[in-house]
């Protein structure tokens, strides 16, 4: 097993305690958001406008994976911090059906978030419940959570690579595990499964349970996790690693996990989906399998292929990083509203859908000059969190390495 110099062992612990700030509303690490118009939504994602005299009522709930985080224009509701975007499945799925909705997901959103807690938010703001927008009058309802629930930024952290062999963090970020099995499995059970069959379970029956209440003639559809990584761990051909720092420069999408790890990642995501897929059937809810049908276009796929945005760094100083980091990207999100939409129609096929054009514009890598826009750095689901902290150890060891070489000449 490798060990670190205690200088870089020591930079390392530093570097994460720098990554688990970035979860407090009072950092001011830049996130780049690209430079675009983020006050005039598209034509292709607007809400549905559903007629004045008999409007088909959609409220959608859930997490980033629902909000769109990472993705422009951007609505500020129901909070400017809950980083919502026009372009989110909700929204184009409104515009397909031509209804009228009220989007209430909220980047960083937990089960409780839903009808218990109030949700905090970075700045000292409050997202309300997302239940109190549901009625009598609701007629659709979708819902994405329990991503958060399942500590998703913990487990990414823990499996940050230094190269594609190993070592990973750990939930220490000592890099002395040389794969993230062994950092969650023990003797009594795996620890990130129990917490998903106990704590992500516990909070979907509650709340799944009290939407239904709220809204109790409204088809509720709970749409699952995309395949972050390929189903069943399957390694594609070229590989999944990928360094954050390249050759050239920044590198764009970056996949900074062990092959090993990519199977790891796929067990507990499909583990989340089994759990979510349950406690929707036991409600009286459907559900939504996005999961299988993505697998090909995970964070492994080539980028012009790829439903799910990699790690993209553009600038180390300050430390600013491109929202939207093991989240749907723009065509993730079209694949999203399709198949959501494709299941409403399946059970509604009196329902008139306008058919979709999906957008397959993708990002460019903002240039490395490119200027924080002030906002607290990245905060969802799912790991987005790890990445100012990987991104500058993958960095430092870059350099060591390459000082190492020169000197040694």
């Amino acid at each position: 097993m490798r060990t670190l110099p205690r200088s870089l062992a020591a930079g390392v612990m530093a570097l994460f305690a720098l990554c688990a700030a970035l979860v407090a509303p009072e950092n001011a690490l830049g996130v780049d958001t690209l430079a675009r118009d983020a006050n005039t939504p598209p034509a292709t994602a607007t809400s549905g406008e559903a007629t004045a005299s008999d409007p088909i009522e959609y409220v959608a709930l859930g997490d980033s994976y629902a909000s769109g985080y990472g993705l422009l224009p951007e609505t500020g509701n129901p909070q400017p911090t809950c980083w919502q975007s026009y372009n989110n499945y909700p929204h184009q799925l409104a515009s397909q059906f031509g209804f009228a909705l009220e989007d209430r997901s909220c980047t960083g959103a937990a089960t409780p978030n839903i009808a218990q807690d109030p949700q905090p938010l970075p700045g000292g703001a409050t997202a309300p419940l997302q239940i109190e927008a549901l009625s009598d009058s609701t007629d659709f309802v979708t819902i994405t959570i329990g991503g958060n629930d399942a500590g998703f930024f913990n487990i990414a952290s823990a499996c940050l690579a230094l190269d594609e062999k190993g070592p990973v963090a750990g939930e220490d970020g000592a890099f002395q595990s040389p794969n993230c099995r062994e950092v969650y499995e023990r003797p009594e059970g795996n620890i990130l499964k129990d917490r998903i069959d106990y704590n992500v379970r516990d909070g979907l029956r509650r709340n799944f349970q009290a939407v239904a209440e709220a809204a109790p003639n409204a088809d509720i559809y709970v749409v699952g996790y995309p395949a972050v990584v390929p189903v069943g761990g399957k390694i594609p051909a070229h590989g999944c690693f990928r360094p954050v720092i390249g050759l050239d420069g920044y590198a764009p999408d970056s996949v900074p996990f062990t092959d090993e790890d990519i199977t790891f990642i796929a067990e507990i995501v499909r583990e989340l989906n089994r759990t979510v897929e349950e406690e929707a059937s036991a409600a009286g809810f459907t559900f939504v399998n996005t999961e299988e049908a993505s697998s090909e276009h995970s964070v492994c796929a080539p980028r012009h292929e790829s439903y799910i945005a990699g790690i993209t760094i553009t600038t180390l100083d300050p430390p600013t990083a491109q929202q939207g980091a093991l989240h749907p990207n723009l065509p993730g999100h079209n694949y999203l509203a399709n198949t959501a939409a494709d299941a409403i129609q399946a059970k509604h096929p009196e329902l008139e859908r306008t058919p979709h054009e999906p957008m397959n514009v993708m990002p460019p890598l903002p240039a490395k000059s490119a200027q924080p826009d002030g906002r607290a750095a990245i905060f969802g689901s799912l790991g987005g969190i790890v990445l100012v902290g990987g991104t500058l150890l993958l960095l430092e060891r870059r350099r060591r390495m390459h000082t190492i070489s020169t000197t040694s000449r």
